[in-house]
């Protein structure tokens, strides 16, 4: 009786994964985050437009394991999928606020710059308070005649 259970594990198991369907909400996830990232210019950023790259290759993967039936992997597939594509947004994002944030440093030290040149020409600087002038007193009442 034990070969019979051994013979007959592989059938039930392809039989509980064959009721298997998947969510279609993690089909049009992965979907959506390529079609953003697409938009959003990923491909001008290299490293950004790799990861993309990536997130195509595994939903034509997902595609073709579904087509075969092997719906739990193409499953597994579709969500790495949407995960590549929404990390390969967040890379280019991150790439263009840090070039953004250099740009925005060196205008700040461009301006720093300016003043402190403004502030060395002697037109320009500050005036200094003077010492209160000492205007004449006024005559005393026994000195005028």
């Amino acid at each position: 009786m034990r070969w019979w259970s051994v013979a007959l594990a592989p059938l039930l198991i392809a039989a509980a994964c064959s009721g298997y369907e998947v969510p279609s909400s993690h089909v049009r996830a992965a979907r959506s985050s390529i079609g953003v990232a697409e938009r959003q210019g990923v491909s001008s950023v290299p490293a950004a437009a790799n990861r993309l790259a990536v997130a195509e290759r595994e939903l034509a993967t997902a595609h073709r394991l579904s087509e075969r039936g092997d719906k739990r992997s193409a499953d597994l597939m579709y969500l790495r999928a949407d995960a590549d594509a929404r990390l390969a947004t967040s890379m280019a994002q991150n790439v263009r606020a840090t070039a953004e944030t250099q740009q925005i440093l060196r205008q700040a030290q461009q301006i720093q710059g300016q003043l402190r040149s403004m502030m060395q020409q002697p037109s320009m600087r500050p005036s200094q308070p003077s010492e209160p002038s000492q205007a004449p007193a006024p005559p005393s009442p026994e000195t005028n005649p």
